[in-house]
């Protein structure tokens, strides 16, 4: 019996894992030059991402990048739990955290599998708006996490290359944590750490 949402990422036109448009870079915007193709880049993907949750809840948030609908360009959209809706163009990670924390991740790519992936709690990310202003911001926990996992994907990586050393990921049948959001231990004050989510 076919699943229904499989199906509707099927209909989208979704990429999956093993495309090759999901392994490269993508182009940067010259922007403001191309400021109304970066705007309508965003709103295709706003309309693609309601599209996706009106069919199924992510208690943790849910995000989707332009490379997966088949746009080979340096946007996406992140929508973090609880949050507004984040629209990244041409991003950079220009800092992060020393202090890790391991969590369950997956992706609308790949999204029969989830996988464990190390990542830092706070990472701060310069992106472009479509004038060519540029804006600078902190995130942190599931956020962080989030934004990191769409920055990825605009560098051709995927969360699947990115699990803890030794993991297999496994699949969706077997996860039962995806009901709830990723729960945080309060913040080391050391310098570096490892944490794992509370159980």
């Amino acid at each position: 019996m076919s699943d229904p949402f499989m199906e509707l990422l099927r209909e989208m036109g979704l990429g999956r894992r093993g495309d090759p448009l999901l392994a490269q870079p993508a182009r940067r915007f010259e922007l403001p030059a191309e400021q109304e193709q970066a705007a309508m880049v965003l709103a295709d993907l706003v309309t693609a991402l309601d599209q996706i949750c009106a069919a199924r809840p992510f208690p943790k948030g849910s995000g989707i990048a332009a490379p997966q609908l088949g746009r080979p360009v340096a946007a996406a959209i992140v929508r973090p739990r609880g949050m507004a809706d984040i629209a990244l163009l041409n991003p950079c990670v220009v800092d992060h955290s020393d202090e890790i924390d391991v969590q369950w991740e997956g992706c609308l790519s790949c999204f029969q599998l989830r996988g464990r992936v190390s990542r830092s709690r706070a990472i701060t990310v310069r992106w472009a708006m479509p004038d060519g202003q540029t804006v600078e911001r902190r995130f942190t926990d599931g956020a962080a996490r989030m934004v990191a996992h769409e920055c990825d994907h605009l560098e051709g990586v995927l969360y699947l290359d990115r699990l803890v050393e030794g993991t297999q990921p496994i699949g969706i049948e077997e996860y039962t944590d995806g009901h709830r959001p990723w729960l945080y231990r309060p913040r080391s004050t050391s310098t570096t750490s490892v944490t794992e989510p509370l159980k």
